[in-house]
């Protein structure tokens, strides 16, 4: 079992939220498992976890009626994301997304993997919309997980951090403003 959430400790160590949603992997099933029940702000992001050849019944993927062109993870990304947010049905149950020969999108609550062929080498189609990306192979899916992560309060550092970014830009503006100024100044001479 891994943690899908992590973010840096007191020291800057990254470390998983202590009740954050989890990525539980066994052999043959993928699934996520959400932490306690406290609904804090959240920012939804995805992640790849490998090259699977899935064996889910085919009704339970969810699909778009045609074909959506030039595909690409990111438009994979939001079609499932959005399906899960337009039906109250599919709400906090599409977790996962899969694309595979290059341009088709699925969407899965859970995932189904066949234990073998399950490799990086099978999944090697270019997305017809961006052909640096890779949209799975002619048996592999490439899944990703969608979650939600929170959003933690900024730390200490970054307090600091912000303080002088906007201390250097109010500078900035002044020195700005200040040879406007000499400028006018020299124009009306």
């Amino acid at each position: 079992m891994t943690r899908a959430c992590e973010a840096p400790d007191a020291t800057g160590v990254f470390a998983p939220l202590a009740n954050s949603t989890r990525l539980v992997q066994t052999e043959t099933r993928i699934e996520l498992v959400s932490g306690k029940d406290e609904k804090p702000k959240t920012k939804a992001v995805y992640k790849y976890i490998g090259c699977y050849v899935t064996e889910n019944p085919e009704e339970d993927y969810v699909k778009s009626d045609s074909p959506v062109s030039a595909m690409t993870i990111h438009k994979c990304y939001t079609y499932c994301h959005g399906k899960e947010n337009d039906n109250p049905k599919l709400a906090g149950k599409l977790q996962f997304f899969l694309l595979k020969n290059g341009k088709e999108c699925r969407c899965l609550h859970y995932i189904i993997k066949n234990p073998s062929g399950n490799s990086q080498a099978n999944c090697k189609e270019k997305c017809q919309g961006k052909s640096n990306e890779i949209c799975g192979g002619p048996q592999n899916d490439s899944v990703y997980v969608m979650m939600d992560c929170a959003i933690l309060p900024p730390s200490e550092s970054e307090k600091v951090a912000a303080k002088q970014m906007k201390e250097r830009l109010a500078n900035a503006k002044k020195a700005v403003e200040e040879s406007e100024a000499q400028k006018l100044k020299a124009l009306q001479r």
